[in-house]
């Protein structure tokens, strides 16, 4: 019976329906379906947002993003492995400029891909065409003025498998059809004939190759282990030294001679550990370096001197392994190497033969995990340059390459030396710089320095231990903190003024480190760290000093990290503690003037930062993963009543904040991800939601200040920024223009099993982009397609388009018969430099347009009456999953109001 009353429903509305002529007319514009009345048909507006970031390119004029920024003083920290004067032009040695090679990318200012050259008139590092990819065990200059590498690698162009290659001025080029052995050494015989100690990692089989401009032809029957070192003796004969135990057939330990047809061992017993480095003296003897200790039955401790007829000792010789021999222009001799010392005086790794004894270059190299000095070069003014992988030459920073000019190291290269910790923008665009760095700008600075425009200046002397804080004080003089004694060579415990000229105590110092400083709104000066007195008086861990004297503020605060001072003059800290002043306050506490009093609930750990935006939200940040008891990863606001998360926060910690215009925020530190999208150690939150800041930093980001010309200045451990070189400090330009809609959302029907394209493109330039896509409050997704993650309930969805300015997603219905009918769209770009919106576009679902070709007629409700008599799931238009008469009166409805 059920199906008899159903089946004659269908047929009188079928004829009721065909009746109707006004679903039979040609279809309306879009326009005037978006403007008609939409009786009872639901209409929800949704808003797009679209949130950018600018890229990690060097930005268009008037663009927000990464500005060039700094070079490093010298290689990147894998350091130099080879080292060569190299004379380009075959002049003469006074033309003559250094090689360097290694496992480094960034030599000075330049990208360089293993290979670099260093002009001392200049103080430049250059690239040498696209550089080497692989290995270079070994570099020569020829006396014509070419440059020969070897070693393991790929010709730069083409891809072509090298173990010599020759710069020809331009590029590589293979020398003759190359030897396919991995090359350890060169040398030049006196008919200019190149020599080559080569090793095959297929079959272990070691030879010595000459090249006679025409082929490679091998010397003898070769060796057992690797020629490691060559040299030509005064008498014409080839000395080779080595991992070997045999040379042509004959026993020859490590070392062994070719008198240009027969190898031949230097002394019956040898060397009894390899044997690493060669050079021959003025007056003919042949000095070797290595990891032995005994030639025959003689002591001679990795360092020796052939005569012509024996080995002899050289002093006490040096207490571990010598990398490298150079000779100087008076016949003395530098070894490096392993070693600390020659008879128990210190020789940090670097040491100087005077034809009669062992002495140190000032301290030596040292630092890094496996400190050694592995390669040296002579300079035509008698400049030693050691390469390796240290940290220190003397008493500078070095990185990984250093200058000896006789009396003192030098850095080689203009850049800062070592960490950025603290900056304070001054009214004039300047910004003081603060760390561990001891050069700037090729200056001694020692840990502060003051950079105007693209200069670094000293502030004095400098300090003798690391600036960690700074303040800039109401007549603009400069105040620093931290963990040095003195400062201008004055006595200036943890803390100094900077008149303009001088370094001046502030009221006796402070007797232990100064972690932060701030100003209050009297101009009196609040210093926070681990101590526990300042100018003679207690003050655990936070005092203020009022021009005159030291004072407590309260009973003190221990373990503070961040100081902030509110509009209305209470200061909030920031730290380690769980109690200030006998008051309960976990990791952030608030003074009134009288009394400590905690905010909320505090933090589960430390607090690293504080920040107050314009909007007067205070910001804290941290290792802490909960505020007032809630999730907050890393980083939280508090506005006066309670804390709140920025979003889903960040993965690791934020070290330093910086305030932009409009309640926007800048964070920097050792995160990879904030709100789970991609930004690499510093990004930006607009209030909303968090961005990255282009393709971000390699490495942490430790400090953050806004100059006075909107620019962001960025100091910390990285070495690009935005991937731009900038070492240790960089540059963001905030005061660009807004980005620029280029191509507008367009309006569009959707049919029930059909979907949409939504484009929005923005411009000028090229730039990574986040995207954000939003809806307005209370609606509901569709299904969006392409892979992202939709939030069921409404909520912000986003991806990053890297190198792309255009965000293209898919919009279906998912078969929706009853859904909301229009959805208005709207784009809003923003960033750091500001927003667009775009015009609006309406999507408009078309439910009954069954057949999905855009217009609503006859055909769609025989295909409906086709799929309803069928029973089939198609037909369920009300989505109750029962296909059932009210799916007919339904779709009825939809198809008499059309779309």
């Amino acid at each position: 019976m059920k199906s008899l009353i159903i089946s004659n429903t269908i047929k009188m509305l079928h004829n009721s329906i065909c009746s109707l002529g006004s679903v039979l007319t040609p279809r309306p514009s879009l326009a005037t379906r978006i403007g008609k009345d939409r009786r009872a048909v639901a209409v929800l507006a949704w808003t797009l947002a679209i949130v950018l970031s600018v890229a990690a390119v060097r930005p268009a004029s008037g663009q927000c993003g990464w500005l060039p920024g700094e070079g490093l003083p010298g290689l990147d920290p894998s350091g130099a492995d080879q080292l060569a004067a190299w004379d380009p032009d075959g002049v003469g040695p006074q033309a003559s400029i250094l090689v360097a090679s290694g496992g480094f990318t960034v030599a000075g200012n330049s990208f360089a891909n293993h290979i670099a050259t260093w002009d001392p008139a200049t103080g430049q590092w250059s690239t040498l065409g696209s550089g080497i990819e692989g290995a270079i065990y070994k570099l020569l200059s020829l006396p014509n003025g070419d440059l020969i590498a070897a070693g393991r690698f790929s010709e730069s162009e083409g891809g072509v498998q090298h173990s010599v290659a020759r710069w020809n001025g331009s590029g590589w080029t293979s020398i003759g059809p190359s030897l396919t052995d991995d090359v350890y050494s060169l040398a030049v015989m006196p008919n200019g004939d190149l020599v080559a100690g080569a090793h095959s990692p297929q079959t272990g089989a070691v030879n010595v190759f000459r090249w006679d401009g025409t082929l490679w032809t091998p010397l003898g029957s070769g060796m057992n282990g690797r020629v490691r070192a060559l040299a030509v003796l005064q008498s014409g004969e080839l000395v080779a030294g080595g991992e070997f135990t045999t040379a042509g057939g004959v026993t020859a330990r490590r070392v062994a001679m070719w008198n240009g047809t027969t190898w031949s061992p230097m002394s019956n017993s040898g060397m009894s550990g390899n044997v690493y480095a060669l050079v021959v003296l003025p007056n003919g003897n042949l000095i070797a370096g290595g990891a032995f200790t005994q030639a025959g039955s003689l002591v001679i401790h990795r360092v020796s001197r052939w005569n012509g007829s024996s080995w002899n000792l050289m002093g006490g010789g040096l207490n571990d392994d010598v990398y490298s021999l150079a000779l100087m222009p008076n016949g003395d001799v530098i070894a490096a190497g392993m070693f600390t010392a020659s008879n128990s005086v210190p020789m940090a790794r670097i040491a100087r033969w005077n034809g009669t004894a062992w002495s140190a270059l000032a301290q030596g190299v040292f630092g890094g995990s496996f400190p050694a000095a592995r390669s040296l070069a002579v300079m035509p003014g008698g400049d030693i340059i050691a390469g390796g992988n240290f940290a220190t030459a003397g008493t500078v920073t070095a990185q990984g390459i250093a200058r000896w000019n006789g009396s003192l190291w030098f850095t080689m290269g203009t850049g800062l030396d070592s960490t950025v910790l603290a900056l304070a923008p001054l009214a004039n665009g300047d910004v003081i710089a603060g760390g561990m760095f001891t050069t700037a700008g090729g200056t001694m600075t020692n840990h502060i320095a003051r950079r105007s425009g693209s200069s670094w200046s000293p502030l004095g002397t400098g300090m003798n231990g690391t600036v960690q804080s700074l303040a800039v004080l109401q007549n603009g003089d400069i105040v620093a903190g931290g963990e040095f004694t003195t400062a201008g060579g004055n006595t200036t415990d943890h803390i100094a003024r900077w008149d303009g000229s001088n370094w001046q105590d502030i009221g006796g110092g402070i007797n232990g480190s100064v972690n932060a400083l701030v100003l209050m709104p009297n101009g009196d000066l609040v210093a926070a760290g681990a101590f526990s007195s300042a100018g003679g008086n207690t003050a655990l861990g936070i005092a203020r000093w009022n021009g005159a004297t030291w004072s407590t503020i309260g009973s003190g605060a221990l373990g503070v990290n961040s100081m902030v001072v509110l509009p209305n003059g209470d200061l909030v800290v920031g730290g380690s503690f769980t109690d200030v002043g006998g008051t309960p306050a976990d990791r952030v506490a608030r003074w009134n003037g009288s009394v400590w009093a905690p905010l909320g609930l505090g933090m589960n750990q430390e607090v690293t930062e504080l920040a107050l935006l314009s909007n007067g939200d205070l910001i804290a940040a941290g290792f802490f993963t909960t505020a007032d008891g809630i999730a907050a990863n890393q980083i939280a606001s508090w506005n006066g009543v309670a804390w709140s998360p920025l979003g889903s926060g960040l993965d690791d910690v934020a070290m330093t904040l910086a305030a932009l215009p409009g309640g926007m925020l800048v964070a920097g530190g050792n995160f990879m991800n904030a709100g789970g999208m991609p930004a690499s150690k510093i990004a930006w939150w607009n209030g909303a939601s968090w961005a990255p800041l282009g393709s971000g930093a390699d490495g942490v980001v430790a400090a953050l200040a806004v100059q006075s010309d909107g620019t962001l200045a960025a100091g910390g451990t990285f070495t690009t920024a935005g991937g731009l070189l900038s070492a240790r400090f960089a540059r963001y330009e905030l005061s660009g223009t807004p980005p620029v809609i280029v191509t507008q959302p367009q309006g569009a029907f959707l049919c029930p099993t059909g979907s949409v394209d939504l484009t929005v493109s923005c411009g000028p330039g090229s730039f990574d982009y986040l995207w954000q896509w939003q809806p307005a409050p209370g609606a509901a997704w569709l299904n969006v397609i392409d892979g992202l993650n939709v939030d069921p309930q409404g909520g912000p969805i986003q991806f990053i388009a890297l190198n792309s300015r255009t965000s293209n997603i898919t919009v279906s219905s998912g078969g929706s018969g009853t859904a909301q009918s229009h959805w208005e769209k709207r784009c809003t770009v923003s960033s750091s430099c500001g927003s667009t919106t775009s015009d609006s576009a309406m999507l408009v679902h078309c439910p009954a347009d069954i057949n999905c070709d855009t217009a609503i007629d006859f055909f769609d409700y025989l295909d409906f009456v086709d799929l309803f008599s069928s029973g089939l799931p198609a037909a369920d238009f009300n989505h109750d999953d029962n296909v059932d008469f009210f799916d007919y009166l339904d779709f009825v409805d939809a198809f008499s109001i059309g779309c």
